[in-house]
């Protein structure tokens, strides 16, 4: 590997990049022990987060002298490398990997690690960066930066930062999507990895403070029921009002919600960009709609009368000054609102701590002077104590959902919701846990004589085929629910259809219909729908066939199957049904909204399959622009059974594919195999890709079969 190819595979940390701290902590221990615990061959801490992120077949080499030794050691590292001494470490690489499921889908993990500084008993730098197969994961690079430095004597600091490098040009929209995403699952990644740590060396920092056990003031914080009975119908109308208004508000008067200090925070330049924006386009909506009502009103007949009156009940401003004005009226109202609300709560906390004590030393025949403690006073105080220290504890978690939406307009019942203030909480409901997406299944069980039906068909001979991917309805009712999912190869109807599948197959089952071997050997007429244009590709494609269970091979008596597990010769020589084979076409959406596949014109350069691919969408590029790049050829001793290619229309009953055999998404790692239901419904602009299969039949010649089965000692 030439070092220019290995600096753009696997960059390094840019120089005066701060980067984003995602963790920093004093450790119990020694800087070299903590280089052990983290760095170490296989440590137990590195077994332990692996196993906490959920990731499987985990890697690692020793730690080499350069990128080529480590990456080809890295297969065949399944052994504990050899421990070095903490000066080995100076410039020394290591590569890990691992294999994880996100969303149904399986994907795999490099890391390559590098000692950039080692000061033993001072200070180690370690630079780290990150590779994976993920969607879009060829796009960008993590790098993670890990500083150990002694402090104390037997103390020292862990600090963790990673940034984001694209390798690879990725649009504005796809590039945020990413930065989004990664950022916040290397978050949670390290909070996990730092809670695994803390079960090896004890964590000195990082932690909260203890509770103190004083009387503090309660803070002002908006919640309660100041409104009775009224409060859902108000927080209802004035949730309706405000999710009109708040995207409006957004740039004049953020922060003015807060029920501590409201005031105006300061507008960028971007923010008066946008006021001004905003008041240009409210000006044009009412004067369009001034000239509607003027037209209607002029013009003869009911139903232009009907909106002229309609437009004249509603009331609408005169001018983009006076909505400005009534959304100021609204903001206004509603933070006045919040801070009334605070004082009743902040009342209704004391009385509670009132009561308390005084529930406390209701036994007292006579109230004690003021500064002599009675009996029965250590209780109360300590009842005040807890109860106040919960309502802190709940004033600041309403105090930093306040930071997080300063308006509080949409979220205004949360603090307005029915509940008794004087000592009986409202219960807490179960959160809900959506339905997970279908768990991720290996490569299929089934012998080589069964023959899969065409909803889930086999790849090419002498290639073992992925898993149908199947559908997560979450995807469907919600955008990024989920980007894929495996099908359940353990269902009562994949696995009803393989049995018939073996059992027509092999003759073992009851004899077909006339009617079924009929409509299995009938061609029909040539559909409308045009064939691809490119390669060996059909002139006419026919119609979709019979499940391939409806159309059995040559039947086999069952005395004459050998007996016991097929061997790898009579796995190969038992293949007597017909191989389905596979190909996708896909297509994009232009921005002049028309559908086709050219390259430039169609497909986006983030786009990672062509106008043909395979099921995994290889190979990608320009080669998958002609059909004859993509199209599986025919193995030795085969021969096509069918005529030409055809289009796969089987999910057609269930809409999951249209007339001509698509199936829509928003972008193409949304598509699903099988196809999802209703995903043939195609939604306008909403749905920016297409894709459909075509099918075709291969068999073994008889008097191939005949020799093969010879071969094993098998009459004919």
């Amino acid at each position: 590997m030439k070092a220019d190819t290995a600096d753009s595979q696997w960059p390094r940390w840019p120089p005066g990049t701060a980067g984003t701290t995602v963790a920093q902590v004093s450790l119990a221990t020694s800087v070299d022990a903590l280089l052990q615990v983290v760095f170490g061959p296989r440590s137990a801490f590195t077994l332990k987060s692996q196993e906490v992120h959920g990731n499987k077949d985990y890697l690692e080499t020793g730690w080499e002298s350069t990128i080529e030794e480590v990456r080809a050691a890295l297969p065949n590292a399944r052994t504990k490398p050899a421990q070095l001494k903490p000066p080995a470490y100076q410039d020394r690489f290591r590569m890990t990997s691992c294999s994880g499921t996100s969303m149904g889908i399986k994907f795999k993990t490099e890391e390559l690690q590098r000692v950039t500084v080692c000061q033993p008993g001072k200070r180690y730098e370690v630079e780290s960066c990150v590779a994976t197969t993920a969607t879009y994961g060829d796009r960008f690079r993590c790098l993670c930066s890990y500083k150990l430095v002694a402090q104390d004597k037997g103390i020292s600091s862990l600090t963790i930062a990673f940034t984001l490098i694209f390798i690879k040009p990725v649009n504005f929209v796809i590039k945020k999507a990413i930065e989004n995403g990664a950022t916040s699952g290397i978050t949670k990644n390290f909070e996990d990895t730092i809670q695994v740590l803390g079960t090896f060396v004890d964590v000195e920092g990082g932690k909260k403070p203890a509770a103190s056990v004083t009387l503090p003031a309660a803070p002002q914080t908006p919640a309660g029921n100041a409104m009775g009975g009224w409060g859902p119908v108000f927080t209802h109308l004035q949730d309706s009002m405000a999710s009109l208004v708040e995207p409006s508000l957004v740039w004049t008067m953020r922060g003015l919600g807060r029920a501590q200090n409201p005031s105006p925070a300061t507008l960028r330049a971007s923010g008066y960009i946008g006021i001004g924006l905003l008041y240009l386009l409210l000006s044009l909506l009412l004067a369009c709609l001034a000239s509607l009502e003027r037209r209607c009103r002029a013009t003869p007949g009911f139903a232009y009368q009907l909106c002229a009156w309609s437009l004249h009940a509603a009331g609408l401003p005169q001018s983009a000054r006076q909505l400005a004005t009534g959304c100021m009226l609204l903001v206004v109202g509603h933070t006045a609102l919040l801070w009334t609300a605070s004082k009743v709560r902040l009342l209704a906390q004391r009385y509670q701590a009132v009561r308390a004590a005084r529930a406390a030393g209701a036994n007292e025949p006579e109230t004690p002077q003021r500064g002599i403690r009675f009996e029965g006073y250590a209780e109360a105080l300590e009842s005040a104590s807890a109860a106040l220290s919960g309502q802190e504890r709940e004033a600041e978690a309403a105090q930093a959902a306040a930071e997080a939406d300063p308006f509080k307009l949409k979220e205004f019942s949360k603090y307005l919701a029915p509940e008794n203030w004087f000592g009986v909480a409202k219960p807490k409901q179960a959160s809900k846990v959506p339905a997970e997406a279908g768990s991720a299944a290996g490569p299929s069980k089934a012998p080589a004589l069964a023959l899969p039906n065409e909803a889930h068909p086999a790849g090419p001979s002498g290639s073992t085929p992925e898993t149908p991917v199947g559908e997560d309805a979450s995807h469907q009712r919600g955008m990024l629910g989920s980007l894929s999912g495996y099908s359940n190869l353990l269902s009562p109807t994949f696995l009803g259809r393989t049995k018939d599948s073996m059992m027509s197959s092999l003759g073992l089952g009851s004899a077909a219909r006339p009617e079924e071997l009929a409509a299995s050997t009938a061609v029909s007429e040539a559909s409308a729908e045009s064939p691809p244009k490119q390669g060996p590709s059909p002139q006419k494609p026919a119609p979709p066939t019979a499940t391939l269970a409806d159309k059995p091979a040559a039947p086999i008596p069952a005395e004459q199957i050998p007996a016991g597990p097929p061997g790898p010769l009579e796995s190969d020589a038992l293949q007597l049904g017909p191989v389905l084979e596979e190909i996708f076409e896909n297509e994009r959406m232009s921005a002049f909204l028309i559908w086709g596949h050219s390259w430039p014109g169609h497909f986006l350069p983030t786009d990672r399959v062509g106008h043909w691919s395979k099921r995994d969408g290889a190979p990608g590029g320009k080669e998958s622009m002609a059909f004859a790049n993509v199209a599986p050829a025919l193995p030795e001793g085969w021969k096509w059974e069918d005529e030409d290619w055809h289009i796969d229309r089987s999910s057609a009953f269930e809409e999951a594919v249209d007339a001509d055999g698509w199936s829509y998404a928003v972008d193409f790692p949304w598509l699903r195999l099988p196809p999802a239901p209703g995903s043939g419904r195609q939604r306008k602009m909403q749905h920016f890709v297409r894709r459909r299969r075509w099918l075709r039949r291969r068999v073994r010649p008889s008097a191939g079969l005949e020799g093969e089965l010879s071969k094993l000692g098998v009459e004919a």
